[in-house]
């Protein structure tokens, strides 16, 4: 081998490898999943709540679940636990699950990596001071994520779950027809989301308890996520 080839072939080399690298890299990340259901045929379902915590709704839907001996999984937004660690605490000490629902509530797709680190590991690092629990689960704000937010996600040791289906729409103000409506869509293993901040949630309040009712009249038990997905340790994923 001449001078000429040991002088370039290494830097070559080293290319060719990080570019190799990035395309696996690029191959792995793209499909790293994102859950939106369990995979049961027992009747089963998760009530998540995104947003809080709040003082105006939080404690009130924690009364109704823990009225109805129901445990749910608390999406909660790091600026909002900061005003309000003594709500978190409530729902933690209920025996609730708490997940992370960003900092800001921004929306991640927009963000550069360090941004969506900082939202990501900063409220895990809220959640932890307050209730010394790990954290599994991460939603999106608006549903809004790329390939680099499930990439961070992943490398926390945590997956991105979204739902199934939504008890608030713009088209049902009524609290009975929210509930039912939900309640006519939901099979096993279905992940329901509601919110308990941010907005107006008076009719998701109310709503609540005409679902939880409607549902175990169906059959169904509540779970958490973390109870819902570690059920036979499969979900559905896109």
């Amino acid at each position: 081998m001449t001078k000429y080839e040991i002088h370039y072939s290494g830097p070559f080399l080293l290319a060719a490898l990080a570019v190799s690298c990035f395309f696996l890299n690029l191959i792995y990340y793209s499909n790293i999943p994102v859950i939106y259901k369990g995979i049961t045929d027992e009747k089963i379902v998760a009530l998540t709540f995104d947003d809080g915590p709040d003082p105006t709704f939080s404690p009130e839907i924690v009364r109704i679940l823990n009225d109805y001996q129901i445990k749910a999984t608390f999406f909660v937004v790091g600026e909002q636990v900061e005003k309000y660690p003594e709500i978190l605490k409530m729902e933690y000490d209920a025996g609730h699950e708490i997940a992370n629902h960003s900092y800001t509530h921004r929306n991640m797709d927009s963000l550069d990596s360090d941004a969506v680190i900082e939202e990501i590991t900063r409220t895990n690092g809220i959640i932890h001071k307050y209730t010394g629990q790990h954290v599994n689960w991460f939603r999106p704000p608006r549903c809004k994520y790329d390939m680099k937010v499930k990439k961070e996600v992943k490398c926390q040791g945590m997956d991105t779950v979204l739902w199934t289906s939504v008890i608030e729409t713009k088209m049902t103000k009524d609290p009975e027809q929210m509930a039912l409506r939900v309640a006519e869509q939901i099979r096993p293993g279905g992940i329901i989301l509601l919110h308990d901040s941010r907005l107006d949630r008076t009719l998701t309040v109310k709503a609540l308890p005409i679902l939880i009712e409607n549902l175990q009249m169906q059959g169904y038990r509540f779970v958490t996520i973390s109870e819902l997905l570690n059920k036979d340790s499969k979900s559905v994923v896109h």
